[in-house]
C-alpha cells in the first residue's frame, strides 16, 4: 500500500500547477450501549479533501481516527487516496490508489486501479486490485479481484396507439474474485422505459447473476412500474437470491429481516399522488424460503407536506412460519429556516417469536441540524429503544462539520507551486 500511495503522490505532484481545493472536517462524539453491556463513549475525527484541475485530473483523500472506551476499538485508517486523470480522446478516466466500489462482490475498498471510457456508443469499465473490508460493515475481503463492465444506454422515440418506447439500457458485468479459491460471476441487466397517454410513464428492468464455480444463479430480480393515471402508479418487484454465507453481506442486508437462507421475495404496491403535497400507498409482499416456511406481509403509509413541515407514517405486517410482527413508524420534520432543521421519529412494534414469545418494541428519536455561517454545521440526535423481552439500547450523537471551501464556486487556487 505504501508503494501504491507513493506512486499516486508522484503522479499528483508531477501534474499540479494550479488547482481548486475543497475539504471537509467532521468530528463526532457518540454514546451508546449497542456493542457492550456498559455504555461506550466514542470520539471520531473524519477528514475529506479533494484537489481538482477542471478538465484534466483530480486527487481525493479521506481518512478517520477514533478514540473509544472499548478495548481494541481505537485507531485510525485511510479510507480513500486516489488520483484520477481524464482521457479526453475516449471520454474516459483512469483512477489509481485506494477507493470505494460497489459491484457484484458488494461494497468494499479497492487498492488498485479503474479505467472508464466510451467506445462506439458503449461505456466500458475495467478494474482490478486487492479488496479490503470496511469498518462496521459486513463487506468482503480477499486476495484479488478483477472485472469488466459494458453498458449501453440509448434513447428511442417510437409510438404505437399511444404506447411509446423512449429508450433502453443494457449492462453486462464479469468478475473474478479470489480469496483462497476463485469465484467467477456474470451479470446481465436490461431495462426499458417509455410513456403512455399524456404524462404517464412506465419502466421495467430485469437482472440476473450467474456464479460459474457453483453452476447456479445467485440472484435474479425484476422491478417495474406503470402509471395507470397521472396520479396513480402501480409498482412491483421480485427477487430470488442465494446468500454466499450465513451472514448477509452489505448488499444483502435489506432482506435479512425475512430470512438468512435461500429465498424469493415478491412485492406489489399502489401509489397515489392526488396532489403534490400528498402521497400515500398500499401494498403486499410474499417471501418463500428453502426451509419450507413462507411469509406474507402488508405495507402501507404516506407523507404529507404542509408549508415547511413534512408528516410521514408507515405500517407493515409480516408473518413467516411461526413468527409475525406488526410495526408502525411516524416522522415529523420541520424546517424553521434555511439554516435550522429538526425532526422527531417514533416507532412501535409487536413481535411474536417462537424463541421468546411476545416482545413489545417502543422507540423514539429526536435531532436537529444547524448551519452556522457558510462553513460550519452542527448536527445532534438522540434515540432510545425499549424492549419488553430484550435489553434496551440507546445512541446519542453530536457532530460538528467544517467545510473548507464554504460552499463557494471553485476557482483557480495555487497549490504547492504556481
Amino acid at each position: 500500500m505504501r508503494r501504491l500511495l507513493a506512486g499516486v503522490g508522484m503522479l499528483v505532484c508531477g501534474s499540479v500547477g494550479a488547482a481548486s481545493l475543497s475539504a471537509m472536517l467532521e468530528s463526532k462524539l457518540q454514546v451508546d450501549n449497542r456493542f457492550n453491556a456498559s455504555p461506550r463513549i466514542l470520539g471520531e475525527l473524519w477528514g475529506d479533501a479533494e484537489l481538482l484541475e477542471p478538465g484534466r485530473w483530480r486527487a481525493h483523500a479521506s481518512w478517520a481516527g477514533r478514540l473509544s472506551s472499548l478495548s481494541d476499538d481505537s485507531g485510525g485508517r485511510l479510507y480513500q487516496a486516489f488520483w484520477e486523470g481524464l482521457w479526453p480522446r475516449f471520454q474516459g478516466t483512469l483512477r489509481l490508489g485506494r477507493f470505494q466500489r460497489a459491484d457484484l462482490a458488494g461494497f468494499y475498498l479497492l487498492d488498485g486501479g479503474q479505467l472508464d471510457y466510451r467506445l462506439a456508443g458503449w461505456r466500458a469499465q475495467w478494474y482490478g486490485g486487492r479488496p479490503l473490508r470496511l469498518d462496521h460493515v459486513r463487506s468482503i475481503e480477499g486476495d484479488s479481484v478483477f472485472g469488466v463492465t459494458l453498458e449501453r444506454d440509448e434513447a428511442k422515440d417510437r409510438c404505437w396507439r399511444g404506447f411509446c418506447w423512449q429508450g433502453y439500457r443494457t449492462v453486462f458485468s464479469y468478475q473474478e474474485f479470489r480469496n483462497h479459491r476463485l469465484s467467477r460471476r456474470l451479470q446481465g441487466t436490461a431495462s426499458v422505459r417509455g410513456s403512455r397517454g399524456e404524462g404517464q410513464a412506465w419502466e421495467a428492468a430485469l437482472s440476473a447473476t450467474y456464479r460459474f464455480d457453483r453452476r447456479r444463479f445467485e440472484d435474479v430480480w425484476f422491478n417495474g412500474f406503470i402509471d395507470l393515471t397521472p396520479a396513480l402508479r402501480f409498482r412491483t418487484n421480485y427477487e430470488y437470491y442465494r446468500p454466499r454465507s450465513p451472514f448477509p453481506t452489505f448488499r444483502e442486508r435489506f432482506v435479512s429481516a425475512y430470512a438468512l437462507g435461500e429465498q424469493s421475495l415478491f412485492r406489489a404496491e399502489l401509489h397515489h399522488h392526488p396532489r403534490p403535497s400528498l402521497h400515500y400507498y398500499l401494498g403486499g409482499q410474499r417471501a418463500t424460503k428453502a426451509d419450507g416456511f413462507d411469509g406474507y406481509g402488508l405495507i402501507g403509509g404516506g407523507d404529507y407536506r404542509w408549508r415547511d413541515t413534512v408528516f410521514a407514517l408507515r405500517y407493515d405486517f409480516l408473518e413467516i412460519g411461526y413468527d409475525r410482527a406488526h410495526s408502525g413508524y411516524g416522522q415529523i420534520r420541520h424546517a424553521f429556516s434555511s439554516r435550522l432543521e429538526a425532526w422527531v421519529n417514533g416507532a412501535v412494534r409487536r413481535e411474536e417469536k417462537l424463541l421468546y414469545g411476545v416482545n413489545w418494541v417502543r422507540g423514539g428519536e429526536a435531532g436537529f441540524r444547524y448551519h452556522i455561517g457558510s462553513g460550519w454545521t452542527v448536527q445532534t440526535s438522540l434515540s432510545y429503544i425499549a424492549n419488553s423481552q430484550r435489553r434496551d439500547d440507546y445512541v446519542g450523537v453530536v457532530r460538528v462539520i467544517y467545510y473548507l471551501d464554504r460552499f463557494q464556486p471553485k476557482g483557480k487556487t495555487c497549490v504547492w507551486s504556481c
